[in-house]
């Protein structure tokens, strides 16, 4: 797939924020149900968000629709803080899953975290990708509990991977 990995701007925040709504609503349902859900995707924009997608976040977009190709299309997001090593957000929108594009991004990440000097990347998985990242090289199998700021908790699983 020809697009552009790049460094996320204040203008993407809105588009990726969506981006993360869609893939949430197609992928985690079966895992955590459709309320669960809905309250994670709900509502505006946190204005933190934003401004982590600012300052950790990558972008993998592409042209638009045939009728606007100039209007890019974000199609995944992932953010990498290299201050800890932390992989969050990453997201593939769900008509371009399957095409190896999450894959990309979490190697783009991977790459920025050993420029960093990083030993270990660490993430918390979604129930329905962990199996994703344990085929990208991701060991773990912990459990933690992500506890919302829109009242629900969501089970997740600790993973990490040894860069060097």
């Amino acid at each position: 797939m020809n697009g552009i990995l790049r460094r996320a701007s204040k203008a993407d925040a809105l588009p990726a924020f969506e981006l993360r709504n869609l893939a949430i609503l197609s992928q985690c349902v079966d895992c955590y149900g459709v309320d669960a859900m809905t309250k994670w995707t709900e509502g505006e924009m946190p204005a933190a968000y934003a401004e982590k997608l600012l300052n950790d976040g990558y972008v993998y977009v592409v042209d638009g629709l045939p009728n606007a190709p100039e209007q890019q299309l974000i199609i995944a997001t992932g953010m990498l803080d290299v201050s800890t090593g932390f992989i969050d957000a990453l997201f593939v929108h769900p008509q371009y899953m399957k095409l190896g594009i999450g894959k990309l991004m979490l190697d783009h990440l991977e790459l920025i975290a050993k420029a960093s000097g990083l030993v270990f990347i660490a993430l918390e998985s979604t129930l329905n990708a962990a199996d994703f990242y344990r085929k990208c090289g991701f060991n773990g199998n912990k459990k933690s509990v992500y506890h919302s700021p829109r009242g629900f908790d969501l089970d997740c699983v600790v993973m990490q991977k040894q860069l060097v």
